[in-house]
Parts: C-alpha cells; structure tokens; sequence
C-alpha cells in the first residue's frame, strides 16, 4: 500500500505488478500550493522494513490563454474582379497573435460546408489556398484556432470576412484632337521644333494622373491626364509627316482591379505650299487722274478686286497713302473698295493696296499692288 497525504486527509493505493500506483482524490483538495506526500513502508523476507517518502505541489492555472486570429480581405481588398476570377485557385492568408499560439498550429478555414486547414508559420502567418469557384459573391468566410498555454488550458478565436464579386469592366474612353486643331501642319507650324498633341479622357474609372500612352511610327510617348481629364504632350514636329498616323491609348482600373483599354487615333497631313493670292487697285477715277471737278470732292472712292482660291469675302485689303492706312473689305465678287479724303491725293501720290490670303491649313500669302495719282 502507498499512503498519499494532501493536508489531514489520507488516502490509500495499491501498487500494481508493474510497481506503479494511482489513487483518484477530489480535485477540491487541490488547490494553488497544496503539497502532496506519498510513502511507502516495504519489508524485506526476514521483515526488515523500509519507509520512504515523496512528495510534490500543486499550481492551479485556470486563466484562460491568449490567442487571435485575423483574416485578411481577400485578393487584399476584399473583391475578386474579372482576372482574379479567372485564376482556378484563391489564396487566403491571415495571422495569428498572443503568447499562447505558436508555429505549427493550425487553422481551420470554413467556406459553407468545406473546411480548409492552415499551418501557422515562424512568423504566425498563416495561408491556404482555396477554389476560387468557391468564392461567390456574398461569401462568408471564417478562420478559427485553437491555442494552449502549458496548463493545457485552451481557448478559440475565430474572424470573418466576406466575399464580392466585381466582373464588370471599367468605363473609360479616350479622344485625341485634331493636330494643330484642324488636322494640317501648314509651312509655319512646320518650322516649330516640336508640335503638342492633346486630347481628353472621359469615363468614371479614368482619374487625374492615369497614363495616356501616344505611339507613332516605333516611338511612343507618355502623357498625364490633368485634373480636367484632358491630356498633352510635345512630339517632335520631324516625326509628323504627310499620312502619319497617331495613336492614344489608356488603360482605366475600378475599385477592384478590373481593367479596360480604350485607342483613338488621327493622321496627320501636310500642307506648305503658299497659297493663291493677287491683289490689283485701279486707276483713281478710272483714269489715274484727278481733274478740276473731282479734286472739289471732299471723298474720292478708291476700287480694286482680289483673286486666287484662298482669298474670300470679308477679308481686309489695307490702302496706304503716306502715312495713313485704310482698310477696305473684300466683298461677294472679290471687289474692294474705299473712300478717302481728296486732299490725301497730291499730284505724285502713291496708293499701295496690300491683301493678305490664307488657305486651310493656315499658310499665308501676301501681295501688293500701287498706282500713282495724277492732278491736271
């Protein structure tokens, strides 16, 4: 017989073939620092005896341990979009925290009726992967652990997050205007070293500082989109000739990841030939001279016409006489015409009429014509 002694309360084992004892004692008996002695008296054949004795304490530990688990939004913000959805598997990951939670351990991942389970790393992070068809929108998901403190006490935590789906592609829409702003690069603009392309981006999911890409030829540029969505960039003028072609291109991302790619272009065409202008001013008083009557007029109307394709009505001729100009407008028939003060015309004076004549692409022509006035 073994004798164990917790206080005054005795209680008795009997020791078994294999030498060893146990004895069931109430565990209200066992509080924080009770001590435990257990003795044993054995004889040998002759009836000599021997008493000895053992004992231990006991701690009590009933807090329970500490240990959280975290689960991350997943794909890192909580939505699958069109690509991710695509992909067969989805990883979950998360981390685990507390003194109580080590490597090793494990978590246990509930998708609806399908459980998953994750090893806790050195780092207490933990990941699995998991179908992405298992993934749909509104899913909940639920991680759990278990962690145990050296008292083999336990305790459980578990984090949840849910699912969305966003497969709807992005709106986004880009435009490029016109070069120059009518398409031409005419001879003056062609002598600018470099030339600005604009544009403007529209759509929800096209912000400021998104990137319009500008390719020409093998050579792409790269514009920012401003506050107003509108967008600009210098190119070299020596790259834009007659036919090239120009493209944009942006691409515009949602909130969750999904993206969409939008192209507009334009050509360009060049046009530097001078246009046809000529300007011609008649006789005054149709004969280049002034007479005695006609020198008593307070005004003397001086007439003239324009010609060439890219001169039109409402365009100005300019008269010069001294150092006073006139201006005279081109009408329907491409006559002009002006009254002037008689006394501007002394016997000598010259009249310069000058118009100048501009074509679509904006190249300019200028021509002159004079006549001298005559007194008799």
């Amino acid at each position: 017989e073994v004798q164990i002694t917790i206080g005054d309360q005795t209680y008795t084992a009997v020791v078994q073939e294999d030498l060893s004892w146990s004895v069931k004692v109430p565990t209200s008996q066992l509080q924080d620092g009770t001590n435990i002695e257990a003795s044993v008296t054995g004889y040998d054949k002759a009836g000599n005896s021997d008493h000895d004795t053992d004992d231990t304490s006991v701690s009590l530990d009933l807090s329970a341990p500490e240990v959280t688990i975290t689960i991350d939004l997943v794909t890192g913000d909580g939505i699958i979009n069109q690509q991710e959805s695509q992909e067969e598997f989805t990883e979950l990951t998360g981390k685990v925290t507390g003194k109580d939670v080590v490597q090793w351990d494990e978590v246990q991942i509930t998708i609806g009726d399908q459980t998953y389970t994750a090893v806790v790393q050195e780092d207490l992070s933990w990941s699995v992967k998991v179908p992405t068809s298992q993934l749909q929108d509104g899913t909940n998901i639920e991680a759990s652990v278990t962690g145990y403190d050296k008292a083999g006490n336990s305790a459980d935590d578990t984090d949840t997050t849910d699912v969305s789906l966003d497969l709807s592609a992005p709106e986004v829409t880009i435009t490029i205007n016109l070069v120059t702003g009518d398409g031409v690069i005419n001879q003056q603009e062609s002598q600018e070293e470099f030339t600005e392309l604009t544009g403007k981006v529209t759509g929800k999911d096209v912000v400021q500082w998104d990137e319009v890409q500008i390719t020409i030829g093998d050579q792409t540029y790269t514009a920012i989109v401003q506050e107003d969505l509108s967008w600009s960039v210098k190119v070299p003028t020596s790259q834009l000739q007659d036919g090239t072609n120009i493209e944009a291109s942006v691409t515009g991302y949602d909130k969750a990841g999904n993206s969409d790619h939008d192209t507009d272009d334009t050509s360009v065409s060049l046009d530097l030939s001078a246009p046809e202008v000529t300007i011609t001013i008649d006789l005054v008083t149709g004969d280049g001279i002034i007479n005695q009557q006609e020198s008593q007029e307070e005004f003397t109307e001086l007439t003239g016409k324009v010609t060439g394709k890219d001169v039109v009505q409402w365009d100005e001729v300019q008269i010069t006489i001294g150092d006073q100009t006139y201006t005279a407008i081109v009408q329907e028939d491409l006559s002009w015409s002006v009254k002037v003060p008689t006394s501007q015309l002394q016997d000598g004076t010259n009249i310069e009429a000058s118009v100048t004549g501009y074509d679509k692409a904006g190249n300019s022509d200028h021509d002159t014509d004079d006549t001298s006035v005559s007194l008799d």
